[in-house]
């Protein structure tokens, strides 16, 4: 696959860079720690979560394909689709 990049780096940062630089995406895969190891952090968590989406489709072109893993500890799997 000539055309894959793997970067390791603050997925927001990057997002924002390449939202500013022009460059769009046909598929995106973000796979940050967890934001929330416990319940109390679990709100911020989702806010987080949010923001990754939010700003990667804004440089995903139409059609293409988002792959945002969410990793919370401690809720259970109802509470983050009904948030997310």
């Amino acid at each position: 696959l000539g055309n894959l990049t793997a970067r390791a780096e603050n997925a927001f940062d990057a997002l924002h860079t390449f939202d500013r630089e022009g460059r769009r995406f046909d598929t995106i895969v973000i796979d940050p720690p967890a934001f929330a190891k416990r319940k109390e952090g679990f709100d911020t968590a989702m806010r987080a979560y949010r923001e990754l989406n939010l700003r990667a489709m804004k440089i995903l072109r139409p059609g293409g394909l988002l792959i945002l893993e969410i990793l919370v500890v401690a809720q259970p799997a109802d509470a983050i689709s009904t948030r997310a």
